[in-house]
């Protein structure tokens, strides 16, 4: 089993992506420590690249092509979240870098009355739709799921058991953010927001459930709960989405393949430092 830190609110996943190179670079190229197991290249979606694994998680650093451009991506599972996050805090905060998944959790000791069925059966006594998943396992018993939420929304509360490898029993709560939301909750941790913050927010707004918030609750910082709003797009964030999704990818091609006298470019630099200056 990976490592990991009990009673302690913490980042679990991470997937940045980026357009730049160097940044492709350096997370292929930085030492994180000793490599447990033997590097794998593998595929994922479109992007082929090294999966490292270490003792406290993996990191997936992989290439592929997103409009036509060379695109990168880095997934980072685990422990190994919270040992790299902050280059992935400076890289966000430098605009060098987008976050389209980031998991916060914190992880307790199973207790001895705690029942997922119970919650389960709460939950949808409340008003709520909960998913339900199982696992059996000889040793230890049935592993169980309740998830509030949609897989496929940016959004996803999940209270599941673990086993540590004695197969003690261990409970989790935690939160999947993808998308947008993610991508503006990685500059509010960069920017010293705690992650129990967010976590009860979860607790007190989405879950709903006393007997979960009571026994995790007592084990995060703080007082505060808050939300990871998603701001929303007005005309000028649509214009700015479009110029840098679709003109810059295009900008680009024209000065790889077709600006052989550097005409465009010079044009280019001309407005831009018209503009800065």
């Amino acid at each position: 089993m990976k490592y990991i830190e009990l009673y302690h609110a913490e980042m679990d996943y991470l997937t940045l992506t980026t357009w730049e190179y160097e940044i492709f670079t350096f997370w292929l190229k930085h030492d994180f420590g000793k490599v447990e197991r033997k590097n794998e290249t593998v595929r994922q979606q479109q992007y082929i690249g090294e999966t490292r694994y270490y003792e406290q998680g993996s990191i997936f650093v992989g290439q592929g092509e997103q409009k036509g451009m060379p695109h990168y991506i880095v997934r980072i599972s685990g422990n190994m979240a919270e040992i790299a996050k902050e280059h992935a805090f400076g890289q966000r905060l430098a605009y060098q870098v987008e976050c389209r998944r980031l998991d916060l959790q914190i992880t307790i000791d199973e207790p001895k009355d705690w029942s997922q069925i119970a919650l389960f059966n709460r939950s949808h006594r409340g008003g709520k739709i909960p998913g339900w998943a199982a696992s059996n396992d000889s040793k230890a018993g049935k592993l169980e799921t309740v998830y509030i939420g949609s897989w496929h929304s940016d959004r996803l509360a999940t209270v599941y058991v673990k086993l540590t490898s004695g197969n003690g029993r261990l409970l989790r709560f935690e939160t999947r953010y993808k998308a947008d939301r993610s991508n503006a909750l990685l500059p509010q941790l960069a920017k010293g927001e705690l992650p129990d913050n967010f976590l009860r927010h979860e607790l007190q707004n989405v879950i709903k459930d006393a007997k979960l918030s009571a026994i995790f609750e007592r084990h995060l910082l703080g007082n505060v709960a808050k939300s990871a709003k998603v701001r929303q797009k007005v005309k000028e964030d649509v214009t700015a989405d479009w110029l840098i999704d679709k003109v810059l990818p295009t900008f680009a091609r024209i000065i790889l393949d077709h600006d052989h006298d550097g005409r465009v470019l010079m044009a280019y630099q001309e407005v831009m430092d018209k503009v800065c200056n």
